[in-house]
């Protein structure tokens, strides 16, 4: 995803399009075949049925935006779309999202990355009538923070160690028009 942004594949028609659409729940939704989504219970929002949603229920003054049956999140990018229309910045929000499908979490994991949801994100992958997920879902992703900067902690080690073993050379320093002075190779062969 990080790659596709980058790469500006999301603004090639709109500016900004890449807060309109949700790829993943569409994608998700093909991909499923029909008995599947059938069998799951699994129905996709459509985005503009979303935003009309979102509006309806006012999501822009929020502290916190909870979705107990999220899919992809196509509820989540509706209210953070309409918090920047109206000037706020969805990084200020908590955003608290579960699914029992733990394939459209993984896509509303993406998703928080295209949609730029912030920081403040609670994902987990379970039932809400019979599950007490928010605990162990906020200790897992406090686990994961952890490994991740420990991990960047090693990466700064390992590339100072390497810049000690691997030292680039000093730049040449600039002439002034008189002429350099010979290296001790030259002062030999003369």
């Amino acid at each position: 995803m990080r790659a596709a942004l980058r790469a500006n594949l999301f603004s090639l028609t709109l500016p900004d399009a890449r807060f309109d659409v949700d790829l993943f729940g569409v994608t998700l939704t093909l991909l499923k075949a029909g008995g599947a989504n059938k069998a799951g219970a699994a129905y996709y929002t459509p985005s503009h049925i979303a935003d009309v949603m979102a509006r309806i229920l006012g999501l822009t003054d929020e502290a916190s935006i909870h979705e107990p049956a999220c899919g992809t999140g196509g509820l989540l990018r509706a209210a953070a779309a309409l918090m920047r229309d109206r000037g706020r910045d969805p990084h200020t929000v908590e955003w608290v999202a579960v699914d029992i499908d733990e394939l459209a979490i993984a896509c509303l994991a993406a998703n928080v990355i295209i949609w730029d949801l912030g920081y403040q994100v609670l994902l987990g992958v379970a039932d809400v009538l019979t599950e007490h997920w928010i605990p162990k879902a906020r200790k897992m992703r406090a686990e994961t923070i952890t490994v991740a900067l420990e991990a960047e902690r090693a990466r700064r080690v390992l590339d100072a160690v390497i810049a000690l073993e691997n030292p680039t050379p000093e730049p040449e320093a600039a002439t002034s028009g008189a002429p350099a002075s010979p290296t001790p190779m030259e002062k030999e062969s003369l």
